[in-house]
């Protein structure tokens, strides 16, 4: 008697990721822990560090001078369908712990001579959020993910750069 066995992901339930789009665009360099609950369910971290020096740079042309510095998001995760399926679209909803800096270019006139200065306020946050994406597995342990969503800070700050978090990202991993 002959058996065929299915190829599953479900016994490989870890996820490791790096946002690549991120880090060449935006600066932002992301890593990702994602554990598979289940078929449809998943759970995960992700840290996103900004290169604030690449900012400071670029105060001269007023461009960018307020930046999320850092985030640190935990997140669940729905699969509209199985996740043996090797690819899905998923919902997400996720948590944000986050540091918005801001940097001004001061001018200051002591003893007759006149000066700029670098200053920044830094404003930490929390919030939630929401994404939507499409994840793809290749060879059985290498992984595509893609992802577009936004959540909103729990501040009281005018300012909309530190009430809007950007959950953005095309994602390579492994899968152990």
């Amino acid at each position: 008697m002959l058996f065929a066995q299915k190829d599953s992901l479900i016994f490989k339930k870890n996820d490791i990721k790096f946002d690549g789009f991120s880090a060449l665009v935006f600066r932002n360099y992301g890593l990702t822990y994602e554990r598979i609950i289940n078929n449809k369910f998943s759970a995960g971290i992700s840290i996103l560090k900004r290169d604030t020096k690449f900012i400071k740079t670029r105060l001269q042309d007023n461009i960018n001078n307020k930046v999320l510095d850092w985030q640190f998001n935990p997140y669940v995760r729905y699969a509209f369908s199985s996740v043996e399926n090797k690819n899905f679209f998923y919902a997400e909803i996720f948590g944000s712990i986050n540091s918005l800096k801001t940097y001004s270019l001061n001018r200051y006139i002591e003893n007759n001579l006149a000066f700029y200065k670098v200053e920044k306020d830094i404003q930490k946050n929390i919030g939630l959020g929401a994404s939507i994406g499409y994840k793809e597995y290749f060879f059985y342990n290498l992984i595509f993910d893609a992802q577009i969503g936004f959540g909103l800070n729990n501040n009281q700050s005018e300012n909309e750069a530190a009430t809007l978090i950007p959950r953005i990202g095309l994602c390579l991993g492994y899968n152990f």
